[in-house]
């Protein structure tokens, strides 16, 4: 089953581009996004960048000969890493298995939590000024390609070939689900509708990083706030923590399917009745 997690989640990623980059084409097209990108560079239709056109990467802040800058700039994100990895184990081993299996689904808001914890004692020591950000840009960069790269290598197609049929037929069922619900409220949400109806597409189909790829294409310079309430999304996982509840009734306790997609039935209908209520979606904006 593991196999078949990370196959869905490979295709994920390819939905994403697959589907997202045309949407942000013809939005682009349509005058749809906040800010005109104007014409694309011929450095991003090749991803390379001219000899005299290469900015800095990233700023040293410690001397070489006593330790690396990079080495530590690294050095605090897996900190920042295993300070949330045991808090989540001393946890997650004191629980019931089936609440402890959600705990490691929050690990990435408890990563960032920690990491928040780290740069806030660093402030009050009065070293914050040790963390380059542009150093974290290049290693987040890498990350997620890393993060991409192993997805798809950790793939075992001999053993999904056997499901091969059903993850096409549910990946494209899926997928279209996916884009008709995002467009349906993404249409609709006031203010910034096209670049947060690319931004949710990327971020249901992969991840948020994902989701502000596409949005880069349509807010290069990321004036709107959609950047920033991506990184709020994490928040709401705590309001609707119930929903993994939902799951383990069915997988641990054996709701059974009917009762399970009734509970999310329900989730659905009473969400859309508190975004009509408090005038988060109306009239299509596009």
């Amino acid at each position: 089953m593991g196999q078949l997690g990370m196959t869905f989640a490979g295709v994920g990623f390819i939905v994403a581009f697959a589907i997202g980059v045309p949407l942000v084409r013809w939005g682009v097209r349509k005058g749809l996004n906040t800010y005109p990108v104007g014409s694309v560079p011929e450095e991003v239709k090749t991803g390379l960048l001219a000899p005299e056109n290469r900015p800095c990467g990233l700023h040293q802040v410690t001397q070489n000969s006593n330790v690396d800058s990079l080495a530590l700039q690294l050095a605090l994100v897996l900190g920042a890493w295993m300070l949330a990895y045991y808090a989540v184990e001393a946890v997650a081993t004191r629980v019931p298995s089936s609440i402890g299996g959600t705990m490691w689904g929050l690990f990435f808001l408890i990563n960032m939590v920690s990491g928040m914890l780290i740069r806030f004692v660093m402030r009050k020591l009065g070293i914050v000024h040790l963390i380059d950000g542009d150093s974290m840009t290049r290693l987040t960069g890498w990350m997620m390609e890393f993060l991409l790269l192993s997805t798809l290598i950790g793939i075992k197609f001999a053993v999904v070939k056997d499901y091969i049929l059903p993850i096409i037929v549910l990946s494209v069922v899926l997928a279209v689900f996916t884009l008709f619900f995002i467009l349906y409220f993404g249409r609709r949400v006031p203010g910034y509708s096209f670049e947060r109806t690319v931004m949710m597409f990327g971020t249901c189909t992969g991840t948020i990083p994902t989701g502000l790829i596409l949005l880069r294409m349509v807010d290069s310079e990321l004036k709107t706030t959609v950047s920033v309430e991506a990184g709020m999304w994490n928040m709401a996982v705590f309001i609707f923590f119930y929903v993994n509840f939902i799951f383990h009734g069915y997988v641990v306790y054996g709701w059974g399917m009917p009762a399970t997609l009734g509970l999310f039935a329900l989730t659905f209908l009473a969400n859309y009745i508190i975004l009509r209520v408090f005038k988060l979606i109306g009239p299509k904006r596009f």
